[in-house]
């Protein structure tokens, strides 16, 4: 169930890197490529959605930084991320896993070498805490680990699973008895009928009874309530986990353009401070600070790098309205192009640099596009002269 709700989350948060073009240069490459996963299967962003992934089922995700090969031109840093259950929670002198100094600092993580759920007699390693990024979602104040997004939703889908398994065994029981066959004569005694009295029902068969004997067809129970129950269930599931009953269930039925977007507004609210609070804050960041401490072992010098990040694109749910509004608060000075362009999950810069580049290449052809401005105020002009 987590990941079909989680996907909401769309994580693919792009680094926007100004004061440094070389270093930018290799830190995309870095992050498109699998070289950046310690296991060499996935890029940044698949990593990004393997962490908010297992923050949400398990809570919170570790991730240790590891020294690649030193390649000139290169950024010889490799993520390797790791379950919860790689924290040494019985390494004495810590809470945890987790090892603090007098004054409640964190100073280094016990991780076990190996996958402790399949060796049993596997021991910890003592990791710097400046090694390993331990992300999850901070819910109060000296928080020391995570918790599952499901924690508040438990006890209520644990409910549901019952109520469906119950309702499932009531029908398979009701469903096996075809009929009653009764004995108007009541030559044998109830309940000591020869063997050859009973018939065997198959599909598409005739029976030819025996004379005194009919038989009542049973009719299972039909179930009442049932939807209604289920979809109230899953209301009050959707609204523990924080999210639209209609991206828990798709389930689009009853959805209308103003419902629907008053529920998917307050979800982004939600998501922005997942992918702020989260994402950027304590994975996203402590990453970019790795490489450009590792950039040097590469031969980059990541000078004055510094990093905006780009949040995925929003997606619309009324594109024609929403972009019309867009472009209203864009002329009336209540919001920036450049703003706008970031919430679509590009770069200002490049953007606008490749319609310029577009623009000069239609303009060295002699084509004009409708979408094009100057068109347009060419043909106010025109229209004002006449």
């Amino acid at each position: 169930m987590a990941g079909s709700w989680v996907s909401g989350l769309a994580i693919q948060i792009t680094p926007n890197i100004s004061g440094n073009r070389r270093f930018e240069k290799a830190f995309r490459n870095w992050a498109s490529s699998t070289g950046c996963d310690f296991n060499g299967k996935s890029n940044l962003y698949g990593l990004q959605w393997l962490a908010i992934k297992s923050i949400a089922e398990s809570g919170e995700v570790l991730i240790r930084k590891r020294l690649g090969d030193q390649k000139n031109g290169e950024i010889p840093l490799k993520l390797q991320l790791l379950e919860p259950d790689f924290l040494d929670s019985n390494k004495p002198g810590t809470k945890k896993g987790i090892e603090y100094s007098e004054d409640g600092t964190r100073l280094a993580y016990w991780i076990y070498k190996e996958d402790p759920r399949t060796t049993r007699r596997t021991k910890s390693v003592r990791i710097p805490a400046d090694e390993i990024i331990h992300a999850f979602e901070i819910l109060r104040p000296g928080q020391q680990r995570g918790l599952p997004w499901l924690t508040p939703v438990t006890i209520r889908l644990k409910d549901l699973d019952d109520y469906e398994d119950a309702q499932l065994v009531r029908q398979k029981i009701a469903s096996c008895l075809v009929g009653v066959i009764h004995d108007m004569e009541m030559d044998e005694p109830a309940g000591k009928m020869k063997d050859e009295d009973w018939s065997t029902f198959t599909p598409g068969s005739w029976e030819i009874l025996p004379p005194g004997k009919t038989v009542t067809f049973n009719n299972p129970p039909v179930l009442q309530g049932y939807g209604e129950y289920l979809s109230a269930m899953l209301h009050g599931i959707a609204s523990g986990l924080q999210v639209p009953y209609e991206v828990l269930t798709s389930d689009y039925e009853k959805v209308n353009f103003s419902s629907s977007r008053m529920a998917f507004l307050e979800f982004y609210k939600t998501v922005e401070h997942w992918q702020e609070h989260i994402m950027i804050s304590q994975i996203c960041n402590s990453i970019f600070s790795w490489a450009t401490e590792l950039a040097d072992f590469g031969g980059i010098s990541s000078g004055n790098a510094s990093v905006n990040w780009g949040l995925p694109k929003r997606e619309y749910v009324d594109p024609i309205k929403e972009i019309k509004a867009q472009v209203m608060s864009i002329r009336a000075g209540l919001t920036t192009l450049a703003s706008e362009i970031r919430k679509s999950g590009e770069d200002p810069d490049e953007l606008l640099e490749e319609y310029a580049n577009i623009l000069q290449n239609l303009d060295s052809k002699g084509i004009t596009l409708d979408s094009d401005p100057r068109v347009k105020e060419t043909n106010d002009t025109k229209e004002q002269s006449d």
